[in-house]
């Protein structure tokens, strides 16, 4: 197998209905000029906020196949990076780092982009043990994490009910402490003001902040679409700070679009073409200089 464009393997729930794990992250990747191996953790009618979804998680022993499959394919030996969301269960945890060292075996430069899906607003959606998954075992060789607030608490086991930046750099901080040399952590969300969220970057040497514009409510879908572009600058280049930049910038659009039409899922195909923007006046990158 030949690869002309950048390759990512998404690992992440889908839904047959909407716009939320690799339902969104596949279309996002391709748009954005990177292939994909698409793996389902999860395969339902719709994400779980709707009422009468059905469906079920796909079983890990059918993953670990395609797996190997991707591996006899040639597909992991020239992928650029494993993209994570939500996993659901230790066993869906451990076909993730399977994946990841057979994809370093064969390509050492290979990025871990991991969304830790763990939950939002100090609630749980997935057993207490993944907590311990993503910190006694995945930190230790994921190059990019981009945790919520609560993710954020949870993983590092520090209050971030504040959300002042001054605490959250600190358990951002104790994240890299347990990554590789060169990871970044992007705490995702951060309210600043009615209008405002920020985007909290963090590595060893460097601090920045992304501001974004808010909008009056919340969408299914909007944090695997950051990951997706997040994931598509870095494998085309840039550099993680200007890639946050432009993957909140090309979200801003989806969300203001959708916002717009007072759609119940993010209107991913009729603003597509904001995800070829690379910037946006109110998505401002500066360095955190406190």
């Amino acid at each position: 197998m030949t690869a002309s464009s950048p390759h990512v393997v998404s690992l992440q729930s889908f839904v047959s209905h909407g716009h939320v794990g690799n339902s969104v992250a596949l279309f996002a990747l391709q748009r954005q000029g990177v292939s994909v191996s698409a793996l389902h953790t999860v395969m339902y009618s719709s994400h779980l906020g709707h009422a009468g979804w059905r469906g079920a998680p796909v079983e890990p022993a059918l993953l670990a196949e395609l797996v190997e499959g991707l591996q006899a394919r040639g597909a992991l030996a020239h992928s650029d990076a494993l993209l994570t969301g939500f996993l659901g269960s230790m066993a869906h945890g451990a076909v993730a780092l399977d994946c990841v060292e057979r994809m370093r075996a064969r390509h050492p430069a290979t990025r871990w982009v991991c969304d830790p899906v763990l939950g939002d607003q100090g609630r749980l959606y997935v057993d207490a043990s993944m907590i311990e998954f993503y910190a006694e075992q995945a930190l230790a060789l994921v190059d990019v994490l981009t945790p919520n607030v609560s993710e954020l608490g949870w993983l590092s086991g520090t209050s971030t009910s504040s959300a002042a930046p001054e605490a959250l750099f600190a358990a951002m901080s104790q994240l890299l402490e347990r990554m590789p040399q060169g990871a970044w952590v992007m705490t995702t969300g951060v309210p600043d003001s009615p209008d405002t969220l920020q985007l909290l970057l963090a590595s060893a040497e460097q601090r920045w902040v992304v501001s974004a514009p808010r909008f009056a409510r919340g969408f299914g879908g909007a944090g695997d679409l950051f990951a997706a572009s997040l994931c598509a600058a870095l494998v085309g280049g840039a550099p993680p700070e200007a890639a946050a930049q432009q993957a909140a910038a090309r979200v801003a659009g989806v969300l203001e679009q959708t916002h717009a039409l007072g759609a119940d899922e993010l209107e991913l195909i009729s603003a597509q073409r904001c995800l070829e923007v690379t910037g946006r006046a109110d998505v401002t990158l500066t360095r955190w200089l406190a």
